[in-house]
Order: structure tokens, then C-alpha cells, then sequence
């Protein structure tokens, strides 16, 4: 049974399958891509036996039945009910999703591959194996999530972050700028206002980064900023390390100091990239190395170029070798040299807004204004990995590495204090200032 790429042997069987995602690219650390042309002549019959839906009973890829209201689910022969993982922290709207999975090769090997977070680690603990295709990608290591749930073992959204300015919501990790005042009609003070972001738990090195995500739910409220970045862990802003994917909404004006690549003419179909290594390399770069682009003047793209839609965004990292951004699997640009950052860095999501020359100014009549990431996923090598901020009595780095905007500084004292971090917090502002 010969398949065309990229399907896959149980694509041909199980409708029910949605397509496989794409493998992403290998680079900088080469690995095989996982392609599946060939289906065995001796699976056809297993395949077609497993997704025949018989009764009540589910086949292959389906989602487990039950039977009135017991906990016992109903897959077809030696198929094993998988129950995906969920936030255990929150309680609110869980789906207690499920879906039949076959433990037995060659199936599992086709289909393992393809599931993130929240299907594989239940998967291999209930049918007490490995997914070798997933774990072991050259001596990269691997994630994927989809968003459907918020995955705390990955993902960080306390301070200096507000846990709930940020959640998943059908399929998409959902950050939002809101007014938290009593009216919560954008008449609130400076105190009410504000964004979330949410942080990776692990600090990476070299790889690929990649996130599907829409930058802006509407330009009309203009002067907001969303993003998708890597950022080091350091007390010392002039210490740390960044590359960014910043999207500033209509309303931000151009700066005669930065290089923009197009007619530069309004901001919301811009892309913002900046890369930042420790005070960019003696203050010649006091603010990093950027470079914007007008997406709506390249022909490289297709025409209109609108980030109220959904793009892949993908930042690849060589580790004091170079930086590359890529814009729907079309280089944008590539940063070599003594500006490359040589830290290990987390990834970082956000929207707040600063009513500044820059980020311009916020409608807030318009609020809320949301950011929405469908899904991440990257390579990295598990050797050049740490904990982000494994001192967590140093209160200071995390107050010191705020999102500019994303909370006044008043506000930031505040859940500082809360935490039992006042000395620090204090400390912290008053070294930043404004």
C-alpha cells in the first residue's frame, strides 16, 4: 500500500486521524526526518479490524466510550484507553478527554510520534513502553503541545506574570490585556490595566523554537504589543541574553536609529526582531540589534500579509554562532558574530503595552485585546538545559526581568509583597526607576 508524504500508514484506515503534523527542521543539529511511505501488506487486516466501529465500542483514534455513566471504557479488541493529561491545578473545565491507543508495533511506532504532551506521557505509562521515534531524534530531544490544557511541568504564568491573564481555550493558549477594575470597561486606573505573559519552566541552548500563533486579536485598539521570545536568567539586565518576535499594533511611530526592511509605513503588519548579548556587546546596542520588517511590501509572503491570522514564527538558535529568524518557513533573517547571544535562555510569550513613541497608544475603550499561540513546539539538545530561576530566594531577578508594561511598577510591588518578597521588590524598583 503505497502512501504519499506525509501520510501515514493508519491515515489510510482511520478517517477519524486528523492529518500529522510536519516533523520540524533538523538544523542546527542535524537529525532524519520521520516520513512513512510504506504500509505493510500484513497491517492492512489489523487496521481494518481496529478502526470498524462495532456497537458502542471505539476503534482506533477514537474518542473511549461508556457505558451508563461507568468508569469502564469501550475500545475494540486489544486497543487500550488512553486519558489525556490535564493541569491538575486548574479544577474549573476539565474534559476528561480520551482517545483508543494500540501499544503493539508497528502501530504504535506510526502513530507516537505525532501526539503531544498530553497524550504520550499517559500513553507510555499505560502501555509500559517508550516511544522511541519521539525520544530519541538524534541526540535531540523534543516537545509539542497543542494547547489544549496548560502544561505546568513546561509553562510558568505566577509572578512576575498574573496566572489569570492567561489561558488555553479551544485549542490555543490564550494571553490577554483587560481591565480587572469593577467597570472592566477600560476606565480603570494604571493599577487595573495590564497584561500577562506566561514563561518556560527550563532554560535551553541550542535549537529550534517554533510557535504557531496570531499576534493580534484586532488592530483597532492599537498600541499594544504581543510576542514570542527567549530571554536568560539574570538578575542584571545588562548581563542577559534575548532574541525577540515583537508585533506592535497600529499606532507605534518608526525611530529615525533602527533599520526597518520594506515602505515602513504602519506598524501592525511589522515584524520586530531584536537579538541582545550582554549590553549588546559594550553598549554599542544599548537596546539590542533590531531590525523591523513590513511584512505587507514582501514578496516572499503571501499578499495581504495580516497577524490577525495565524503564521509560524520560528526563532533557531547555534549557541555563540548564530541567530536565525523564520517567518512561515521563510528565512527572515540571520545574525552571525559577536551579537549572538552564548546563554542558555527560556521561551517566553506576552501582550502589554507601554503608551509610549514605540509601542504608541492604547485604546483602552477597545479592551480586551488578546494574543493567541496555537502551538509550540521545538528541538533542543538535553545537555544544554537548566532550571529557570533555581534560586527562587532571589526575588529580585524575577522582579528585575518584568515585561516592560506588562504591570506598573506599583502593582508589581504588590504581588511581590504578597509573595513575602518586599525587601527585594523594594530593591529591585528602585534600581529600575520608570
Amino acid at each position: 500500500h503505497k502512501l504519499a508524504e506525509p501520510e501515514r500508514c493508519s491515515e489510510r484506515f482511520a478517517g477519524s486521524h486528523r492529518h500529522p503534523r510536519p516533523v520540524p527542521d533538523a538544523s542546527p543539529v542535524a537529525r532524519a526526518v520521520l516520513t512513512f511511505t510504506e504500509c505493510p501488506a500484513d497491517l492492512a487486516a489489523d487496521l481494518a479490524a481496529h478502526t470498524a466501529p462495532t456497537g458502542n465500542m471505539s476503534a482506533l483514534g477514537e474518542a473511549c466510550e461508556y457505558e451508563n455513566g461507568k468508569t469502564t471504557p469501550m475500545c475494540m479488541g486489544d486497543l487500550v484507553c488512553v486519558h489525556y493529561a490535564q493541569d491538575t491545578s486548574n479544577k474549573a473545565g476539565k474534559t476528561n478527554q480520551t482517545e483508543c491507543v494500540d501499544c503493539t508495533q508497528p502501530q504504535w511506532g506510526y502513530d507516537c510520534p505525532y501526539w503531544d504532551w498530553q497524550k504520550i506521557d499517559p500513553a507510555e505509562k499505560l502501555c509500559k513502553k517508550k516511544c522511541k521515534e519521539y525520544n530519541t531524534r538524534s541526540k535531540d530531544d523534543y516537545y509539542y503541545d497543542q494547547f489544549n490544557d496548560f502544561n505546568p511541568g513546561y509553562w510558568y504564568k505566577g509572578l512576575p506574570c498574573v496566572h489569570y491573564a492567561s489561558w488555553p481555550e479551544n485549542g490555543e493558549l490564550v494571553v490577554a490585556i483587560k481591565d480587572y477594575s469593577e467597570a472592566g470597561d477600560g476606565t480603570g486606573g494604571e493599577d487595573d490595566i495590564y497584561g500577562g505573559c506566561v514563561y518556560g519552566n527550563t532554560m535551553y541552548g541550542s535549537g529550534n523554537y517554533t510557535v504557531d500563533m496570531t499576534p493580534f486579536s484586532t488592530v483597532d485598539a492599537g498600541g499594544f504589543i504581543t510576542s514570542f521570545y527567549m530571554y536568560s536568567d539574570d538578575e542584571d539586565y545588562d548581563d542577559h541574553d534575548e532574541i525577540d518576535f515583537e508585533f506592535r499594533s497600529d499606532g507605534g511611530v518608526y525611530w529615525s536609529d533602527w533599520s526597518c526592511v520594506g515602505s515602513c509605513t504602519s506598524s501592525y503588519d511589522d515584524i520586530w526582531t531584536n537579538v541582545y548579548h550582554e549590553y549588546s556587546t559594550n553598549g554599542l546596542y544599548p537596546y539590542g540589534n533590531y531590525i523591523e520588517y513590513d511584512m505587507g511590501s514582501d514578496s516572499r509572503f503571501d499578499q495581504p500579509f495580516s497577524q490577525t491570522e495565524s503564521h509560524k514564527y520560528r526563532i533557531e538558535y547555534a549557541q555563540g554562532e548564530y541567530v536565525k529568524w523564520w517567518v512561515d518557513d521563510k528565512l527572515l533573517r540571520t545574525e552571525t558574530g559577536a551579537m549572538v547571544p552564548t546563554k542558555l535562555m527560556n521561551i517566553r510569550f506576552s501582550i502589554f503595552y507601554l503608551d509610549n513613541t514605540w509601542g504608541g497608544t492604547l485604546d483602552k475603550s477597545q479592551l480586551p485585546v488578546y494574543v493567541y499561540y496555537q502551538s509550540m513546539e521545538f528541538t533542543y539538545n538535553h545537555n544544554e538545559t537548566q532550571d529557570n530561576c533555581a534560586d527562587m530566594d532571589n526575588a529580585s531577578a524575577a522582579i528585575g526581568l518584568l515585561i516592560p508594561g506588562a504591570m506598573t511598577l506599583s502593582l508589581t510591588k504588590a504581588r511581590a509583597v504578597e509573595a513575602g518578597f518586599e525587601d527585594a521588590a523594594e530593591a529591585a524598583i528602585n534600581a529600575r526607576g520608570e
